[in-house]
Formats: structure tokens, sequence, C-alpha cells
């Protein structure tokens, strides 16, 4: 069985030589957690959804244990977030209340959209 999300990754944790252990907060399931295989390689069209604040839409299996990330479709990288300290500390920063607060697979849609439009501000502000 599988399903696709749009999500925003919000933690990122390295397990292994090539796996990531990656943790998304999408609008349909709330926060995920799951594994991306061989990222860690310099040729990876999963690589994209171990950075930290990448908003895409991916293609998730269900397994037993951890669910597996299978494929990723970049729409937006906040990368002005991204190369600005102050702003990357707030973003940072919800998306670790965001990680700490929320149960797993329990979509909170108010707080996705709250999320994604704090991201899209700090990206347009100076």
């Amino acid at each position: 069985m599988e399903y696709n999300l749009r999500a925003i990754t919000i933690a990122k944790k390295d397990i292994g030589e090539k796996d990531v252990l990656v943790t998304l907060f999408s609008l349909q399931c709330g926060k995920v957690t799951v594994i991306v295989r061989g990222t860690k390689k310099t040729i990876s069209s999963l690589r994209p959804a171990t950075e930290i604040l990448n908003e895409g839409d991916c293609l998730v299996v269900v397994r037993r244990s951890t669910d597996l990330l299978t494929e990723w479709v970049s729409i937006q990288s906040f990368s002005l977030v991204k190369s600005d300290l102050k702003k990357l500390c707030l973003a940072g920063y919800f998306a670790r209340i965001i990680s700490e607060i929320t149960v797993p697979m329990h979509p909170e849609p108010r707080l996705f959209h709250l999320f994604k439009n704090t991201l899209y501000t700090l990206q347009k502000c100076n």
C-alpha cells in the first residue's frame, strides 16, 4: 500500500551509511516519519527530500515498521529563508515546535497552512 503527500521536511537524522530518517509535516497526514534510502550518495533524486524546509509532493510506501519514501517532486525550497541566518533560525524554531507538539499521522491543516504561510512571508520580507 502507498499514499501521496504534499509535505515540508521539518527534521532529519542520519541512519546507517546511506539512509536518512526524515520527519515530514503534511497537509493530509500531519507529522510523518519516513526512511529515505540511499540519499547520502552524490546523485540521488530523493536528496531534496532530506533538506530541511523543502516542500514537495511525495509517494510513501507503507511498511511494517517505518514507512519508505520512494518519490519526491520539489515544489519550493525556500532558498531565501535558508540563506539568511535570522530567517533560518525562526523557521527552524517553528519546525521544531511543530515536531514537538504534533501527534504522528494526525492531520493539522490549520497548522500546516500557518507554517507554509510563515515560510512564504519569511521568503518575501527583507
